[in-house]
């Protein structure tokens, strides 16, 4: 389900930078790394995840990944990309925050990494809860 690696227009990125945001960390800083996600479409080669971490190892440090998750508006709201393990994988790679128009999940499991997200959505299984409006 991974997308092709192009520019995300600057609206997403402000659009979406004050919604949601796990609460206790402060502002965070990088270089952005753009990356869409959406179902599958002939019309665009699909790049495998390494071939994003690839993307990572050539940005500058340190990274902010924007997300646009270009989904139908029916599972929008459903499709949790950056969970736990992406995180992780993500912080290793460089990454310090995900800003996405898009909800995550295992928010309980990143908090302790002090990971920034800033979101659209909350946590898809526990409906946003655990984030707080700026």
């Amino acid at each position: 389900m991974f997308g092709s690696l192009r520019t995300v227009a600057a609206k997403v990125v402000y659009r979406y930078f004050g919604a949601l945001r796990l609460p206790g960390l402060g502002p965070t800083v990088g270089y952005a790394v753009t990356v869409v996600y959406a179902m599958p479409n002939p019309a665009f080669k699909r790049l495998s995840f390494m071939e994003l971490i690839d993307a990572f190892e050539k940005s500058k440090k340190p990274i902010i990944v924007v997300i646009k998750q270009d989904f139908p508006p029916e599972i929008q709201p459903k499709v949790g990309l950056c969970g736990g393990q992406m995180t992780t994988a993500f912080k290793a790679c460089g990454a310090v925050g995900v800003v996405t128009n898009g909800p995550s999940r295992d928010v309980d499991e990143i908090r302790p990494m002090k990971f920034q997200y800033l979101m659209s959505g909350g946590d898809t299984r526990t409906r946003g809860s655990c984030h707080q409006r700026d």
